[in-house]
Formats: structure tokens, sequence, C-alpha cells
């Protein structure tokens, strides 16, 4: 997740980040009323804007979720700014996974495939293909 190159202070910075984005995340106003055992969300950023997309998960099922907090994306937006590649860019696609009751969670970041984790919809079947392939496994 963080580079060799990262100072102590820069890891701290992009830890304290993920931590607080998180919290916005499980806290999203989006989730108040959702059942959820685990959530999954892409952010992708390419030239002028940015995505999300993601899943909230129960048992089986799933529903597709995104978090409702703008102060959230900022956060995100602030954590890639942290964590930059050796090459000094940023990374374009990032995966969160949520797993209750502890609370676990993952960032997975690509810097430089901006399809990574994208579905492509074909038919209501790689919906499902798609929302089962970013459910978080045992965290």
């Amino acid at each position: 997740m963080t580079k060799s190159n990262d100072t102590n202070s820069d890891r701290e910075i992009s830890n304290t980040l993920i931590m607080e984005a998180v919290a916005l995340m499980i806290n999203a106003k989006s989730l108040d009323n959702v059942e959820w055992d685990s959530l999954s969300l892409v952010i992708g950023f390419f030239d002028g804007g940015n995505s999300t997309n993601g899943y909230s998960y129960n048992g089986e099922k799933y529903k597709g979720w995104i978090p409702s907090s703008s102060e959230f994306l900022r956060k995100i937006e602030e954590l890639r700014v942290t964590m930059p590649s050796k090459a000094g860019g940023h990374w374009c696609k990032a995966l969160i996974r949520v797993t209750k009751p502890d609370l676990n969670f993952t960032i997975d970041v690509d810097y430089d495939d901006q399809t990574r984790w994208d579905m492509e919809v074909k038919s209501i079947d790689l919906i499902s293909d798609h929302a089962n392939s970013l459910r978080p496994k045992n965290l």
C-alpha cells in the first residue's frame, strides 16, 4: 500500500486518512436503513472526474451502494495525493472492502489500469458476477 520511498510521516498520514475514509464509508447515511455484513467500493479517477460504485452485502444477497457523503470523496482524494508511485504518479483506481462484525478492511490500489474492477454490463448475470467478484472474503 505504501511505497518504500515514503517517510514514516507520510505513512502515518496515509494510515490516518484510510481510517477516516473507512469510518465515513461505514457511517454513510446511505447505509442507515441497510442491513449489511460487508461492503465493497471501487473509486476511480480519470481526467477531469471520478467515479464510485459498490455493493452492500447481507449473506448471499447484495445491493448496489455508494457513500452519500461528499466528505468521503474529499478524504479519498486527499489519501490519493499522499500515496504517489515511485514515478510520482497517483493511483487511478482503489477497491475498499469492509466486513463486520470486527470492521476489518482492506484497500487495494492500481496506478496503471483505469479499467480495473470495472463491470461490462451485457446482461443481468454479469452484474451478479461483478458484485460477487468484489465481495470481501474473510478479511
